[in-house]
């Protein structure tokens, strides 16, 4: 009686997953875009977090002989900034069982702009002395900033006012038929 109470449990019909992110053990069991939107958030963490990691590299080895001190603590300002915001992008996903997909969206947008205004004109300013990149800088921040913040609105709105949660959920539903 035990084995079949078990195989019960193993074989129920009609459960799908109402998860939104790829999870480790139901990646099939995704809507395909809910998918999609994680999978394109952690590349895009993955890729800026890499590449922070080259450039912080880069100017620790290649560019220290040749720029001043005052230019590589620039260059290495951007590095930091892209990690800690490569690395919140990785993470979007996960913790984004309090978010909707549209907060997440636009977070996200907002990391990414930030990372390429911000880093992207102190990288060019410490390594080309291209004083005009100067202003775009804190445009950057203010987009950092208001990722940020939209991240506390989004996490105080909670999911559950959203129509499509972005968000693992712990439960399967059943599907009625």
């Amino acid at each position: 009686m035990a084995k079949l109470e078990r195989k019960k449990k193993h074989h129920e019909p009609n459960v799908v997953s109402t998860s939104a992110f790829v999870s480790p053990t139901g990646l099939s069991s995704l809507p395909t875009a809910a998918a999609s939107l994680a999978k394109m958030y952690i590349i895009t963490g993955a890729i800026m977090a890499g590449l922070a990691v080259v450039l912080g590299a880069f100017a620790a080895h290649g560019l220290k002989t040749i720029l001043s001190p005052s230019e590589l603590a620039t260059f290495e300002t951007g590095v930091r900034y892209q990690m800690y915001h490569g690395l919140a992008l990785l993470c979007l996903p996960g913790l984004a069982s309090l978010l909707s997909a549209k907060w997440a969206n636009r977070i996200a947008l907002c990391f990414i702009t930030g990372c390429v205004l911000f880093s992207g004109s102190l990288y060019v300013l410490a390594t080309t002395g291209v004083r005009w990149f100067g202003p775009i800088t804190p445009l950057g921040g203010v987009f950092f900033i208001a990722g940020w913040t939209l991240f506390v609105v989004a996490l105080v709105k909670g999911a559950s006012t959203a129509s499509h949660t972005v968000a693992p959920s712990n439960t399967p539903k059943k599907v009625k038929k």
